[in-house]
């Protein structure tokens, strides 16, 4: 956690830059005994800092504390005297810099001529939460307000704010190679919460700064090796809780709509009045459920963190985390929805390992793996930090507090449990280590590179481990390569050598990878062939017959592009327009006449009315 290797020669070097993904205001990071050695280190020292919003105060301290001489900062240079002043950082450099780099292939990118690029304005930004101040929230809001007023003048707008439509890499040249205009409101990407006093034109005002401190809040982490151990602990909770408050309100949030479904069914079934609160329910659900908790009919809500949001219930007693939130700011937001009214309440997160890999499938689904990851690293820390909680976490949001006193660490109460836990996950680390460490031969290092041409850019890592282990798991059967002639090649070997022999290859580019969201490996030397390219090569071959689409096909197809076109300009979902069942029933029956369409299962007159022109006018014209 944080700590550079006792043997790594620092004094061998010149120059140390410290990595903006690395705080050095959080110890899991950069660990204290790290900062002692950067201390003696004789040579030049500079860091990198970027979202800088969280840790001003902490950043600066260590800056002096460890004797950096240069500050890399994204901090404008009129505001950098105002965050970095002088007087704290006497001998240190500051530069404004932007923290990224501009490869000079891009300068082998043309650009497009206006007339060609299809899209009017596109933006991308990220919804930061309100406590990061006036520009972080002004980056969305610009960009929300900027999209509903385009679609008056007839702008076609290719504009997200959301995590799911952020881009990396080559995605961010082709937005922009077909973009006429891109919107600028991307300024803020460090924000200070102070910049409200500037825009205000305030003459020394008073600044009132509340502390994150919640000292009614008892903080604690239970350390639970499987699932049933954590239905059983819960249960526990709950009996307990309920003895003691029985009239306070309990939140249970889980990471996946599933496990909220699992777990209130397991509440239910054990006696327990409990509801459920998902973005899979539908809003007058959802609805009735919150009404049902806020008046106390239902005091058990199973949620995902869909829940909560405006809501300001005084008497929650109990926020229980029965998985690991995605990073501390959500699993304070959450937990600080416990004890608003002041009364002693308690916030409680079960700490699996295994849950680790459920959020960071999440981050890498949603974010594409930036910037996601490093927030899961500092809620780990979290859960393996000895400090107290609550001082771990007014740490992480920059303000020095002294020990809570109540909450589990400062009570000693999980000291065992957590001792024992985490020498567990250590002994697993290292008998994986052990492993992970086998010399192969030449003829099965072919093995796997036989393989990889086989199934060039077909499958990741676990999946090809699998096929040569000869593993027997759903998903190798459900993809039929238990048949495949490699199959058990390597039955032998630990799945922890072949993962890391991967790695290996990876690392030294005799394997690449393709795709970023669900990443696929393959040969260097024998990169996958598109789609269209085999399809090609199969009709130059003989071996491929080229389709020809029939009437039905080409006027389904058609009856579904309508269908679509429909859907985007009312904002429905497709099914609402037409299910594909009754597309199909269409193409079939060819109606030529509203009357006709009456007789068609699933258009009622509502639907005849409002599409059943152009459903006709569609059939005039393909079928």
């Amino acid at each position: 956690g944080g700590n550079l290797a006792e043997d790594f020669p620092l004094e061998a070097f010149d120059a140390v830059i410290l990595h903006y993904s690395l705080f050095l205001a959080i110890d899991a990071y950069v660990s204290l005994r790290t900062r002692l050695r950067l201390k003696k280190y004789r040579g030049v020292k500079a860091i990198f800092l970027q979202d800088e919003y969280r840790f001003v105060s902490a950043s600066v301290q260590r800056i002096v504390e460890t004797g950096f001489d240069v500050i890399f900062t994204c901090v404008p240079p009129s505001a950098i005297e105002q965050v970095y002043p002088a007087s704290l950082l006497p001998d240190v450099e500051r530069v404004n810099v932007l923290t990224g780099y501009v490869p000079e292939a891009l300068l082998n990118y043309k650009p497009k001529p206006l007339a060609e690029r299809k899209v009017d304005v596109s933006y991308r930004g990220r919804k930061y939460p309100e406590w990061h101040g006036r520009l972080g929230l002004e980056k969305w809001v610009i960009a929300k307000r900027f999209s509903a007023d385009a679609r008056r003048y007839g702008l076609k707008c290719d504009i997200s704010y959301l995590e799911k439509d952020r881009l990396y890499g080559l995605d961010w040249i082709r937005l922009l190679q077909n973009s006429r205009a891109v919107l600028g409101v991307e300024s803020g990407a460090s924000v200070f919460d102070f910049t409200v006093q500037n825009s205000l034109n305030l003459n020394n005002p008073s600044l009132i700064k509340k502390s994150f401190l919640r000292p009614n809040l008892s903080f604690q982490i239970e350390y639970l090796r499987t699932e049933t151990e954590k239905d059983t602990k819960l249960l526990e909770i709950l009996e307990l809780e309920e003895e003691k408050n029985h009239k306070g309100r309990i939140i249970i949030y889980c990471a996946t709509r599933n496990k909220v479904d699992e777990v209130c069914k397991y509440l239910l079934d054990n006696g327990h009045k409990a509801a459920r609160y998902h973005a899979g329910k539908t809003d007058s659900m959802r609805e009735k459920t919150q009404n049902n908790y806020s008046s106390g009919k239902v005091k058990i809500l199973v949620a995902t963190n869909a829940f909560g949001m405006g809501l300001d219930a005084p008497d929650v007693r109990l926020v229980l985390h029965y998985q690991i939130p995605s990073s501390v700011e959500s699993y304070y937001q959450e937990a600080g929805r416990a004890g608003r009214d002041g009364k002693p309440s308690r916030c409680i997160l079960f700490f699996q390992n295994g849950d680790l890999a459920v959020q960071s499938f999440i981050i890498r689904k949603e974010s594409n793996r930036k910037g996601g990851e490093t927030l899961l690293d500092a809620i780990k820390a979290y859960a393996y930090s000895t400090v107290c909680r609550q001082k771990f976490l007014c740490d992480y949001f920059g303000e020095e507090i002294e020990s809570c006193g109540i909450c589990d660490i400062c009570r000693s109460k999980t000291k065992d449990t957590k001792h024992s836990y985490l020498e567990e996950l250590e002994d697993k680390k290292q008998k994986k280590l052990e492993k992970s460490k086998y010399e192969f031969s030449a003829d099965e290092l072919k093995t796997i590179k036989e393989l990889l041409v086989y199934y060039p850019g077909v499958f990741g890592k676990k999946i090809l481990v699998g096929i040569l282990r000869g593993s027997k798991s759903k998903a190798i059967l459900r993809m039929k390569v238990d048949k495949s002639p490699f199959h058990g090649r390597l039955s032998k070997i630990p799945e922890e050598a072949i993962l890391a022999k991967l790695e290996d290859l990876t690392f030294t580019k005799e394997i690449k990878i393709a795709g970023q969201k669900y990443p696929k490996l393959y040969l260097a030397t024998h990169p996958p062939i598109s789609k269209k390219e085999k399809i090609e090569s199969e009709i130059a071959s003989g071996t491929r017959v080229r389709k020809i689409q029939t009437p039905s096909q080409a006027l389904v197809k058609a009856l579904k592009n309508y269908r679509d076109r429909e859907a985007r300009k009312y904002r429905w979902k497709k099914f609402m327009v037409l299910h594909n069942a009754v597309i199909t029933r269409i193409a079939n029956l060819k109606p030529e006449t509203k009357q006709d369409l009456i007789h068609i299962k699933g258009l009622g007159d509502a639907k005849i009315e409002k599409f059943g022109d152009g459903i006709l006018e569609t059939i005039r014209k393909y079928g």
